[in-house]
């Protein structure tokens, strides 16, 4: 009995290509890390990703940042170096001359990083906050951004959206590309500032215009879809390309859509399977079962059962449903992989519990000749592979 699986025709590849432009699912980074950087040693402190909730509008005034009264930020500086002869808090005290002596606003910027990294001093955010914000009054773009970053995730400061943007804003109109990429996202989302797609797109072009990639494929985002912008697949293909050779695997991604679908240019198979091919090999799980698809399909590639197990696999582990209903169809069959109905079970089962069409049809259908030990072997299985998602996707 030979089972069913889901051929991606370009009505379901349109799908795949507008839910990510729809969401800015891949497409907007919804994952985009904020980080806090270093000028002096280019480093970078990842921080978890801005939350994505409605907030009041944006304040004309500068936002302040209080300390606690008994707190001297700068005697503390003086006694922790003083206190330590090593050469990290000899680097501070270095700092804190030019920082408070001379009023050396990279200085003051760099003692701000040291105090949220904990890098030759006690970790202390709230003492970054205040260096950050010496800094930050003289026109430092760098200090600018990170204030918004801990207004946005709550370091040393209570969280608040709204003054997160305010700092962001101030930190874009210096030229600060990530600052500019971040407002781009907001505006998009109507998180801190009223909901603009306008406006949106004009700090994505900004950012954009300095080489930042992540803006790059969501202005291109914006011109395939004519949001905030004219309709432009010209401008879109332009955008995704400078992303994608930037190693950008949304971007990547989009582009494989684009050719596969001839959406402005010549279709091309060969050209959509590269593009999916190097997302994929990027971890991105779409394009993990594009690529899965299209040697299932012989689309682009030589039909090959084997590679397109291997990549319904990866993006199946990842809790894609449509992955796991075709690998099940796979071992249903043996095709690429060894008959084994036991797996077929468990693949098709994860699929059919989360609602994917014909899933349930083929689970059943594979069970019709189990014995009541084969039932329960099978189940266990689906249970053990559910368990290892959870574990990866957690």
């Amino acid at each position: 009995m030979e089972l069913i699986r889901h051929k991606t025709t370009i009505k379901v590849l349109t799908l795949l290509l507008f839910t990510v432009l729809a969401v800015f699912g891949h497409a907007l980074q919804a994952d985009a890390e904020l980080t806090i950087t270093n000028v002096t040693q280019k480093t970078k402190q990842t921080i978890e990703s801005i939350p994505t909730a409605e907030k009041a509008p944006l304040p004309e005034t500068t936002p302040t940042i209080d300390l606690l009264p008994e707190e001297d930020p700068e005697a503390l500086v003086l006694e922790e170096s003083l206190d330590s002869d090593n050469d990290a808090t000899n680097e501070i005290f270095a700092l804190f001359k030019k920082a408070s002596g001379q009023g050396n606003a990279e200085a003051q910027f760099n003692i701000g990083v040291r105090y949220a990294q904990g890098n030759g001093v006690p970790q202390n955010t709230k003492h970054a906050v205040y260096w950050y914000k010496k800094a930050a009054d003289q026109g430092y773009a760098e200090a600018l951004f990170n204030l918004g970053v801990m207004y946005a995730k709550g370091i040393g400061v209570p969280s608040n959206d709204t003054e997160a943007v305010a700092w962001f804003k101030k930190a874009a109109k210096l030229g600060q590309t990530e600052a500019q990429y971040l407002l781009g996202l907001r505006y998009d989302q109507g998180d801190g500032v009223p909901l603009n797609y306008q406006e949106s797109a004009k700090w994505l072009r900004e950012a954009a215009s300095r080489g930042h990639a992540r803006a790059q494929s969501d202005l291109g985002v914006m011109y395939a879809q004519g949001k905030g912008v004219p309709q432009d697949y010209s401008r879109a293909l332009s955008l995704f390309i400078k992303a994608a050779e930037q190693g950008n695997s949304s971007a990547q991604f989009n582009l494989g859509s684009i050719y596969a679908k001839g959406m402005g240019v010549r279709q091309d198979d060969k050209l959509a399977m590269n593009w999916f091919k190097r997302a994929a090999e990027q971890g991105q799980t779409d394009a993990q079962f594009m690529v899965g698809s299209r040697h299932d399909q012989g689309k682009g590639v030589p039909q090959n059962f084997q590679e397109a197990a291997k990549w319904y696999h990866k993006a199946a582990e990842k809790g894609y449903a449509l992955a796991q209903f075709n690998l099940g169809a796979l071992y249903a069959n043996g095709e690429g992989v060894p008959f084994d109905n036991i797996t077929a079970y468990a693949w098709s089962s994860l699929a059919a519990n989360q609602g994917q069409e014909g899933a349930a049809k083929n689970r059943d259908s594979i069970a019709k000749g189990f014995t009541p030990k084969e039932i329960s072997q099978a189940q266990a299985l689906a249970a053990e592979l559910q368990a290892k998602i959870d574990n990866i996707m957690n």
